[in-house]
């Protein structure tokens, strides 16, 4: 999911650590360019209409997610991320429009690893940053 296990304390927490350490990075590198690829989670790449059940990483218990919520989620987190990229020049790719796309047409995990990418869904986005 787009971090639903996550309150919102804990999601500003997650992003401003992210962010600082983009910019430790960028300070410590300045003279080479780097870019933020974003990846959605595996239930972010799908259209699905029912609630799903996932499991949380840090309690392994299992939370009911929306679709609705989960898009609302992915978008802030694509949104802050954007606007970080763009204040601090740093290119930025979101791969979730190719990949959402592509899940329509078929799986884009595995069938041995459900929770993670199958090879389809890498070469996808593979070939999206060769474009870049």
């Amino acid at each position: 999911s787009a971090s639903l296990e996550l309150s919102d304390k804990e999601l500003k927490i997650s992003l401003d650590i992210f962010f600082s350490s983009i910019s430790y990075l960028k300070r410590r590198t300045n003279t080479i360019p780097f870019t933020i690829v974003y990846i959605p989670s595996v239930v972010s790449s799908y259209s699905w209409e029912n609630p799903v059940r996932i499991r949380t990483y840090h309690t392994d218990d299992k939370i009911l997610i929306n679709f609705q919520d989960n898009i609302k989620r992915s978008q802030f987190i694509r949104k802050k991320i954007a606007e970080f990229s763009s204040e601090n020049k740093i290119d930025f790719i979101d791969t979730t429009g190719s990949v959402i796309e592509k899940g329509g047409e078929e799986y884009l995990h595995g069938l041995l690893d459900m929770g993670h990418f199958n090879s389809v869904c890498y070469e996808l986005i593979s070939k999206l940053l060769i474009k870049q």
